[in-house]
């Protein structure tokens, strides 16, 4: 079995920052008003922090740390996956893509697997190249 973790980027771990300040200010100022949402907003983020991608018999799977969602795709659905730079204005999160849908925690670099229908799913990786090959030496070599 093959996992691979993306951490996020330096502007989610500074938006988590501003919100740990955020929060510590609320409880001196106005702590009924703001503790609540930052309580939920902080939780959220968290949920989110971490994006695990795993290969394993048969099966590729991908979550967040809060477990929600968490989405599998049958190996023998796949016709490829390559390695692949995304745009910026892909974002980050779980979003529709313009070629498919975009599960990622940062910019910069992703796994774009192509199913045997031509539907397109990005995952988001730190090491695109690792998990291509562990998708591939699952598909037994076979490349497209």
């Amino acid at each position: 079995m093959f996992e691979q973790v993306q951490h996020p980027g330096p502007f989610v771990t500074a938006l988590v920052a501003v919100l740990a300040v955020l929060l510590v200010a609320s409880l001196f100022f106005y702590p009924l008003l703001l503790l609540p949402f930052l309580v939920i907003i902080g939780f959220v983020l968290w949920m989110f922090s971490t994006l695990k991608v795993t290969v394993g018999q048969g099966v590729v799977a991908w979550r967040f740390r809060g477990g929600i969602p968490t989405k599998e795709l049958q190996l023998t659905r796949i016709a490829t996956a390559e390695a692949v730079r995304i745009p910026w204005w892909y974002g980050i999160g779980i979003r529709r893509a313009p070629e498919g849908w975009l599960y990622n925690l940062r910019g910069g670099t992703a796994v774009k697997i192509t199913e045997r229908g031509g539907k397109v799913t990005f995952l988001g990786s730190d090491d695109p190249e690792a998990l291509v090959a562990a998708i591939h030496s699952r598909l037994g070599g076979r490349r497209s």
